[in-house]
C-alpha cells in the first residue's frame, strides 16, 4: 500500500470517529422526553406501514364475510317501506290540494317520483332546492360518466390485449429503394462475351465491368460465393453478336437486359432467393 493511500485511510478513518462524538453530544443535548418522543413517533409511523402492506392480505382474505354482511343488509334493507310514509303523506298532500280529488292507480303511478321529491323538498327555500337539485343532478351524471368511462378503458384494454407471437400479425413497411443499396451490388469485371467475327480485322473480343443490384445483400453474398460458375453460365447462355454491336448504346441496352434474365435463371436454378432490379455497364474494353 502506497503512502498516499495510507494517508487516505487514515483520513477517512478520523473523519468516521469525528462524525460519531458528534452523533453522541448531539444525543446528549437532546432532552429525555424530546427522545423518548421521537422513539415513539418513530414506532408509530413503522406500525401504520406495517398495516398499509398487510391491508391488501387482509382486505381479500376479509372479503367473503364482508360481502356476506353487505348482501344480508342489502336485502335487510326495505326500500318500500322507508319510503311509504313519505309517500302517503305526498298523496294526502296532492289530493288536499285538490279538494278531497281522489287520484287513480295509474296517476298515483305516474306521479309517485314527482310527489316523493315535492315531499323531501318541502320545507326548503327556492336557493336551497335549486342547489340541492343541481348536485343531485351533477352527482347523478358523474355517476353515469364514471360507468361509460370505465366501460370505454376495459372495451380499449381488451382490443389492444397482445396476441401470441405464433399469431399476432408481422407489421410491415415499405423501405425506400435506395435503403443499404450500396451493400446490395455485385461487380465482375473482365467478362469475355462470346463474339463472332464477320469481316477480316474486325475486332476480335469484348471485355465488360457490370455491377448489378440485387434485392437483398444475402442474394450477393451467395453469387460472390458462386462467381466463376455465375461467370460460365454468362457466358455458355449469352449468344455471341457482332464485336462491335456491344459498342453502340442498343448493344448495350440489350446486354444489359440479358445479363439480368440470365442471372435471374441462375438464380432460380441455385435456389437463391432474392433477383437482379438492375444492372450498369461500367466499362467495355474491345480488342
Amino acid at each position: 500500500m502506497s503512502l498516499i493511500e495510507k494517508l487516505e485511510t487514515l483520513v477517512n478513518n478520523l473523519l468516521i470517529l469525528l462524525g460519531q462524538i458528534i452523533r453522541r453530544a448531539l444525543i446528549k443535548a437532546v432532552p429525555l422526553k424530546a427522545r423518548l418522543l421521537s422513539v415513539k413517533i418513530h414506532n408509530k409511523i413503522l406500525a401504520v406501514i406495517t398495516w398499509c402492506k398487510q391491508a391488501p392480505k387482509r382486505f381479500i382474505k376479509n372479503l367473503p364475510v364482508i360481502l356476506a354482511k353487505l348482501k344480508s343488509q342489502i336485502f335487510a334493507f326495505n326500500v318500500k317501506e322507508m319510503l311509504q310514509p313519505t309517500y302517503k303523506a305526498a298523496v294526502s298532500q296532492y289530493e288536499l290540494n285538490q279538494n278531497g280529488l281522489n287520484l287513480s292507480q295509474f296517476k298515483k303511478f305516474f306521479l309517485a317520483p314527482f310527489l316523493l321529491m315535492g315531499q323531501w323538498l318541502s320545507g326548503l327555500n327556492t336557493g336551497q332546492t335549486v342547489l340541492l337539485l343541481g348536485f343531485t343532478t351533477a352527482s347523478v351524471l358523474a355517476g353515469i360518466n364514471m360507468i361509460f368511462s370505465g366501460n370505454r378503458l376495459v372495451d380499449s384494454h381488451i382490443k389492444e390485449m397482445r396476441a401470441p407471437a405464433s399469431v399476432e400479425e408481422e407489421i410491415s413497411y415499405d423501405r425506400p429503394n435506395y435503403y443499404k443499396k450500396e451493400k446490395r451490388h455485385f461487380d465482375i469485371v473482365y467478362l469475355r462475351l462470346p463474339v463472332y467475327i464477320p469481316k477480316v480485322n474486325e475486332l476480335q473480343s469484348v471485355d465488360i465491368d457490370f455491377s448489378a443490384t440485387l434485392t437483398n445483400r444475402r442474394s450477393r453474398m451467395k453469387l460472390e460465393q458462386l462467381e466463376f460458375q455465375l461467370r460460365d453460365h454468362l457466358i455458355l447462355n449469352v449468344e455471341p453478336m457482332v464485336s462491335t454491336f456491344p459498342l453502340e448504346d442498343e448493344g448495350k441496352t440489350i446486354i444489359r437486359e440479358k445479363i439480368i434474365a440470365e442471372m435471374n435463371s441462375f438464380m432460380t436454378e441455385k435456389n437463391i432467393e432474392g433477383e437482379v432490379i438492375d444492372v450498369k455497364i461500367n466499362y467495355i474494353f474491345a480488342n
